[in-house]
């Protein structure tokens, strides 16, 4: 596409003109104005009208050899160049036709050296109205006698570095310059020799020194007449911030350096003026999603859904840019007394993410429905469109999508489809004529239920939170949960917690530690001041730390930093404890709460309200729905309202879903030891359990639980509880083991003496229950060491251990065997071990399934593994071990992290391999969930309770 040969020859022509005698264009005019027509004076005047309600300026000619040169005063800018794409003449106008270009900014030191260069690319289209014979009412932008089409002006902002005094900018049009294509996103119909016409502003503040009086006089009227283009507000009605913004800028044109003609090219063009801009027709608010964040919304069927995706932002990458559509069927409604039948699998689907939206629509039996959408690589908009007989479970909103509605409504415009309503008419904003399909109203969207909760930030910088804790000293009010989220990074939190008396004194000091395995796709933590000041009739004061909120939204946004699944800690306060001071040894989110009593008048049932106690499936539960009756009460800091104020209060907005629930412990043990391949060196070990889970320990009590009796003390235990094994009694003569041989060991049972004659490394006895059941111990044994365990708790506090296998990985890597079950989603989860010293570097790993190449099956797996991928380790925490080639306890460092074989693999069994690329030895425990196993939780990622 060449422009006219007159867009670069004009300025040559204007000379000759003003030597023109006067009365040889008196002459000329009366000749033209007696031989023209009665069609071309209504077009001239058709062309003067436009003329007259447009905006005259001077603009640059651009091409991809030649453009303008702006010289800068120096320091940083910020500079908006308004470009207009000289369009093809001899095209028909096509209203819904869409233009991309680029532009190419080059900063140059006053020597010429080049400072700074970008590339920005951008789109415009042409807008034109009200066609009659004498021309087109309306334009949008157009040259002084239409001798070449003007697209839209599209406005590009430059944000330049420091630069020195006498620095230049040089602007040059990109040769991708053309049509786009249907998609929205290819250019389909290249330009040949593009040129564009450009005019260049930069931002002045009209407050600093060294502006001119005269600007300085103007103030307020530049500030009025900038106001006046985008607001309908007049200035005596604007806020005093808006006034104040107004009258602080300006933006001054730039003019071109050199000689005109020459070194630059400049052309008149008008741009329509009229009244602002209309705003654009506001669309329903979207559930917004990104890779880590996910969203969930349930429908009742039957009916259809259709689900609506925009890509808002996309990454240069190989993998598919696709949301991920992920429909379940949960079960009728309402329930009925008939048991539910099998669930239907799981429907997966996928939407390629663009510019434009696309829909994908979703049939819905009749029942519950829930869809699931999530991305792996960009980010996008969702909605999800019910119709015919579709609709959102809880019809109690329904005024609050008649509020949505009626809100929306009066921000609509009218529901054209074409730009045909443009004909004919005078058009007084371009708005008005690029009407397009009307999205759907708010009141067939269906929203996603959110739980609101506060919670409170911890960390090294906070000071530490203090809690009240009154009321009866039973064992419910005792009863302290404490809910830990790390913050932006998943990393392990420390607790530090001191219970005071009634005078202030320190009776109790405990410390807990989190260790979070990951973030959570579905809750989504929100700034305290934006959220708290758009909370619809929250007053400053308002109770909102203790109750949580339910209030289903339309619009979801995103999460400026990501948090942990919470990893929740239990803990019994001591009775004389009436205060707790806590404090966070790393940045995290924190929830505290306590358990009220059963109420009396307790009956059986669903423990959801409606409508989610509608669903009744065994293995799965809601995560966040409303309970009839809460039994886990949230603690209150007592400066609650400082804290808020301060910004230490972060609301968290999670969302209600259904998910697995792991079932009840069963006797033959969660969890299955995965040992590898080969002959591996494995090293046996007692690994001391945290007081902060000795409860815990006691409760789930199995055969590799042991208790190590000290020497000298009166040991307690309890035979009276039922346990699977009986008790026994074992000693271990640790170090070298032959030199306790022949040794005795000094016992006394319930007051009563025994000898026990060391003649092996380790041996094992009996321990009869006496009448009562309990037994009194106490035992000692020199001159070498030695060790006595227990397969009990005992009442006395001895420490106790748990039995660990675990393996060095050095030079050669290790490989275990993991079985896969169907659509199931399999974790295996590893302990490694540093147990010479701290080390003083990383420990770098490579993990590989399959050898690099994982067995996948034919269908769309929602969780991708990662066939090969590195980790690379550092200790987050210390373990104190017993080991029996040692006389005394070894302080080893550990750290943990899971490989999840996701349900893109096919059944059967998969092998994981383990190789160290750099970093000291370290020694592996590796163990995952048993198939029966009924909801014990291991050590390294503690359950949650909601």
């Amino acid at each position: 596409m060449q422009p006219d040969p007159s867009l670069w020859l004009r300025g040559a022509t204007l000379g000759s003109r003003r030597f023109a005698l006067p009365t040889l264009v008196a002459l000329l005019t009366a000749v033209i104005l007696a031989t023209r027509g009665p069609a071309a004076v209504e077009d001239e005047a058709a062309d003067d009208m436009l003329t007259a309600t447009s905006e005259r300026m001077i603009a640059y000619v651009l091409t991809p050899e030649h453009g303008p040169r702006f010289r800068l005063p120096g320091g940083p800018e910020l500079v908006r160049v308004s470009a207009h794409l000289v369009l093809p003449s001899d095209q028909t106008y096509v209203p819904t036709r869409r233009y991309a270009f680029g532009i190419e900014a080059t900063l140059r030191a006053p020597d010429g050296e080049v400072l700074w260069r970008r590339h920005l690319s951008d789109r415009t289209d042409q807008t034109k109205a009200g066609y009659s014979e004498g021309g087109w009412i309306y334009e949008a932008a157009f040259a002084a006698d239409h001798r070449y089409e003007l697209s839209d002006s599209a406005g590009l902002e430059l944000s330049l570095p420091s630069c020195p005094p006498g620095s230049t900018l040089e602007l040059r049009l990109s040769e991708e310059t053309g049509i786009l294509g249907s998609d929205g996103n290819k250019i389909a119909v290249p330009f040949n020799n593009p040129s564009a016409l450009v005019r260049a502003h930069r931002r002045v503040d009209l407050g600093l020194a060294g502006e001119s009086l005269r600007r300085s006089a103007t103030q307020a009227a530049l500030g009025k007449a900038r106001l006046a283009a985008s607001t309908f507000l007049p200035w005596h009605a604007l806020r005093e911030a808006h006034r104040a913004h107004a009258e602080a800028e300006a933006w001054e044109r730039m003019p071109a350096e050199g000689r005109a003609g020459i070194d630059y090219r400049g052309e008149s063009v008008y741009v329509a003026a009229g009244p602002p801009p209309a705003p654009p027709p506001p669309e329903p608010p979207a559930l917004a999603i990104a890779p880590g964040q996910a969203a969930v919304v349930h429908l009742l069927g039957p009916g259809t859904a259709t689900v609506r995706t925009r890509g808002t932002a996309t990454v240069s990458t190989d993998m598919p840019q696709e949301i991920a559509v992920r429909t379940r069927w949960l079960g009728p409604f309402p329930a009925g007394p008939d048991p539910v039948p099998q669930a239907s699998a799981v429907s997966l689907l996928s939407i390629p993410i663009t510019d434009a939206w696309q829909e994908q629509a979703v049939p819905l039996t009749s029942g519950w429905t829930a869809i699931e959408v999530s991305t792996a690589v960009g980010a996008a908009d969702v909605q999800v469109v019910a119709s015919d007989g579709a609709r959102h479970p809880n019809a109690d909103e329904a005024a609050y999508e008649t509020a949505r509605e009626s809100t929306f409504a009066a921000l609509r415009l009218p529901a054209e489809t074409e730009r045909s309503g443009c004909a004919n008419a005078r058009l007084t904003h371009r708005a008005a004529c690029t009407l397009t399909t009307p999205p759907p109203p708010p009141s067939a969207l269906i929203p996603v239920d959110l739980r609101t909760l506060p919670l409170y930030r911890i960390g090294p910088d906070i000071a530490p939170l203090s809690f009240n804790l009154v009321g009866p000293k039973d064992i419910y009010t005792r009863t302290l949960r404490f809910d830990v989220r790390s913050f932006g990074v998943v990393a392990p939190v420390r607790l530090g917690l001191e219970f005071l008396d009634a005078r202030g004194r320190v009776i109790a000091a405990e410390e807990l530690l989190a260790e979070p395995t990951g973030f959570s796709q579905f809750d989504r933590a929100r700034q305290p001041s934006s959220f708290f000041a758009e909370s619809a009739g929250a007053s400053a004061d308002e109770d909102d730390g203790q109750v949580p909120s339910l209030m289903p939204a339309l619009g979801l946004a995103l999460a400026e930093r990501p948090i942990s699944e919470p990893v929740s800690l239990r803990l019994l306060a001591p009775p004389e404890a009436v205060r707790l001071q806590l404090a966070g040894g790393a940045p995290a989110l924190l929830d505290v709460r306590t358990v009220l009593p059963p109420p009396a008048d307790e009956v059986g049932g669903s423990p959801w309200v409606w409508p989610y106690d509608q669903v009744v499936v065994d293995d799965e539960r809601w995560r966040y729905a409303p309970r009839r009756r809460d039994r886990w009460f949230p603690l209150r800091s007592e400066d609650h309202a400082l804290r808020r104020a301060a910004g230490q209060v972060m609301p968290l907005q999670a969302q209600i879903r259904r998910e697995y629930e792991p079932p009840r412990p069963s006797t033959e043990g969660p969890w299955i030891t995965t040992r590898p391949r080969g002959g591996a060196q494995r090293l046996d070990i007692l690994e001391l359990v945290p007081p902060s889970r000795r409860d815990e320990a006691i409760a789930n009590w199995g055969p590799g639980e042991v208790s190590v009796l000290r020497p000298d003390v009166v040991e307690k235990i309890d035979l009276r509880r039922g346990f699977a094994r009986p008790t026994r009694m074992r000693y271990h003569a640790i170090g070298a083991g032959v030199r306790a041989l022949g040794q005795n060991i000094f016992l006394q049972l319930n007051e009563v003496d025994d000898d026990w004659l060391i003649t092996a490394r380790a041996e094992s006895r009996r321990i009869a229950r006496p009448k009562g059941g309990l037994v009194s111990l106490m035992w000692s044994s020199g001159p070498e060491s030695v060790r006595i365990l227990v397969n009990r708790p005992t009442l006395s506090g001895a420490p106790i251990y748990t039995a660990r296998q675990i393996y060095r990985l050095a030079d050669n890597p290790l490989t275990v065997d993991v079985p896969k079950r169907a659509g199931a989603v399999e974790a295996l989860h590893v302990v490694v071990y540093w147990l010479e010293a701290a080390p003083t570097t990383a420990t770098s790993l490579r993990v590989a399934i399959d050898s690099g190449a994982p067995k996948r099956h034919g269908g769309r797996g929602v969780n991708v593994s990662q066939a090969e991928h590195s980790v690379v380790l550092i200790p987050d925490s210390g373990a104190e071990l017993l080991r029996s080639d040692r006389d005394t306890p070894v302080r080893a460092q550990r750290t943990t992290f899971t490989i999840r074989l996701g349900d893109d693999l096919a059944p059967g069994r998969h092998s994981v391999t383990f190789h160290r690329e750099s970093g000291a030895p370290v020694w592996l425990r590796l163990f995952r969930e048993a198939p029966n196993s009924r909801g014990a939780t291991p050590d390294l990622e503690l359950g949650h309770d909601d």
